[in-house]
């Protein structure tokens, strides 16, 4: 199996993941707290757009537009995620103001510099840097907290830390990787969708001791 065939295998499993992810969120959604809730919506949004996404693909339909619109939701959705967080940790961080900045930026970046038809790798890197200062905000806060919500949060961030570091260094990286050989610039997307089934898996886990532990509550 060469290095194409191994991206693309690795892609459908992504998607089986997001597909398993979202449907997971909607059956044990009731049985979140708020802070889970507003995570699965994000799992939920993001599974129906790798769906329509990986198909287009495989009809080999230009689907970078979707890839906009995805990172405009992915702002908005993982920022209402923290909003809660942040809400329940009683920190007054001005998250509304700084989403609609980036959001904007976003926006600007499409219209001026990265079309609809192009890879927005620019608003990606600002997306995934938002969510990494968010999330490193997250950690500082919860370092002497244990209680079993703040676990499960802790496992949530500790998943979207890891994809959007390494998303971001690749995609900063990506007009040096174009430099080299065409086999090291996939070998270093290979490794991205490993740390992505990586982070899914977690998520994973993350529902099922969500829904676990909510099942015990309620038989208390």
């Amino acid at each position: 199996m060469n290095i194409v065939e191994l991206l693309l295998a690795f892609s459908e499993y992504v998607v089986c993941l997001s597909v398993l992810l979202a449907i997971l969120g909607i059956v044990f959604y009731w049985r979140f707290d708020s802070a889970v809730k507003a995570f699965v919506i994000f799992l939920i949004i993001g599974g129906a757009i790798d769906i329509l996404t990986h198909t287009m693909s495989r009809f080999q339909n230009n689907n970078l537009y979707w890839m906009h619109m995805y990172t405009l939701l992915e702002l908005v959705l993982l920022s209402g995620f923290f909003k809660v967080v942040f809400a329940r940790m009683k920190l007054n961080i001005p998250i509304k103001t700084v989403t609609s900045i980036i959001l904007i930026l976003c926006i600007l970046n499409t219209i001026f510099l990265q079309p609809l038809l192009s890879f927005n790798s620019n608003a990606s890197m600002l997306v995934s840097m938002t969510i990494i200062v968010f999330s490193i905000l997250t950690f500082y806060h919860l370092l002497d907290k244990g209680q079993i919500e703040y676990k499960l949060i802790k496992w949530i961030v500790s998943g979207l830390l890891l994809y959007q570091m390494t998303n971001f260094i690749i995609l900063g990286s990506s007009n040096i990787l174009i430099e080299y050989e065409l086999e090291i610039d996939k070998m270093i997307w290979v490794l991205r969708i490993c740390i992505l089934l990586f982070t899914k898996l977690v998520f994973l886990y993350i529902l099922f001791s969500a829904a676990l532990t909510s099942r015990k509550s309620l038989a208390v």
